[in-house]
C-alpha cells in the first residue's frame, strides 16, 4: 500500500533542499551577492499543489528579472580595477553576475515545475491504486461466491474458472498500480531534494 498521509501541497520553499538549488546559491555567494537579498528578490513563496498545466513559462512572471535586480540596488561587491583593463573587467563581471542570477532563477522555476509534476503524478498513481484495490475487493467476493455456488451444486467448474481468471487479472492490475504509487512517491522525494515530505509543509 502507498505511504499514508503524504501531503499533496507544499510551500515553494521545499525546493531549497534540492542539490541544484543549493549549488546555485553557493555560486551566488561566491561571486559576491548577498544570498538573503537575492532570495528575497527572486524567491516567491506560494503553495505547490499539483496544478495541471503549470509550467516554467507561466511561472516566469512571478519572479523579478535580472535587470530589476540590478535597478533595485542589490548589487554585489565589485572591486575597482585600475589601468586600461578596468572597463573590460567590469563588463566581464556584469556578465558573470547576470548569468549567475539567470541560472538561479531558472533553477527555481525548474524545481517548482518538477515538484508540481511529481505531486500530480503521485496523486494520480494513488487514485489509480485505490480504485484498482476496490475492484479487487469486489472481484474477490465474486470469486468467493462462485466457489460457494459450485460447492452447493448451483454452478460448475467453468464459472469458477472464469471468476478466478477475472480475479487474477484485477489482482495483476492492483499490483501494477501499487508499484506505480511507490515509484511516484520516490519521484516526489527526488523532486524535493530528499526533504521529509511529512514535515516540510508544517509552516504552510
Amino acid at each position: 500500500m502507498p505511504l499514508n498521509n503524504i501531503p499533496l501541497k507544499y510551500s515553494t520553499e521545499i525546493i531549497q533542499n534540492r542539490p541544484d538549488y543549493i549549488s546555485r546559491e553557493a555560486n551566488i555567494k561566491r561571486i559576491g551577492f548577498d544570498v538573503k537579498a537575492v532570495r528575497r528578490e527572486f524567491f516567491q513563496r506560494f503553495i505547490i499543489f499539483g496544478q495541471i498545466g503549470l509550467n516554467a513559462y507561466h511561472l516566469d512572471s512571478l519572479f523579478n528579472s535580472v535587470s530589476q535586480m540590478f535597478s533595485a540596488g542589490i548589487l554585489p561587491s565589485i572591486d575597482l580595477f585600475t589601468g586600461g583593463r578596468k572597463i573590460a573587467m567590469l563588463k566581464l563581471k556584469k556578465f558573470e553576475y547576470e548569468e549567475a542570477l539567470n541560472d538561479y532563477q531558472k533553477t527555481i522555476l525548474d524545481g517548482i515545475k518538477e515538484m508540481n509534476t511529481a505531486i500530480l503524478q503521485y496523486n494520480e498513481a494513488v487514485q489509480n491504486y485505490l480504485q484498482s484495490k476496490n475492484r479487487l475487493d469486489m472481484q474477490k467476493k465474486t470469486y468467493s461466491l462462485a466457489l460457494d455456488k459450485r460447492d452447493i451444486g448451483a454452478s460448475g467448474d467453468l464459472e469458477v474458472l472464469y471468476a478466478r481468471q477475472a480475479y487474477l487479472a484485477v489482482k495483476k492490475e492492483e499490483v501494477s498500480n501499487k508499484i506505480n504509487s511507490v515509484i511516484a512517491t520516490i519521484g516526489m522525494y527526488k523532486a524535493s531534494g530528499g526533504a521529509d515530505l511529512y514535515k516540510i509543509d508544517e509552516n504552510i
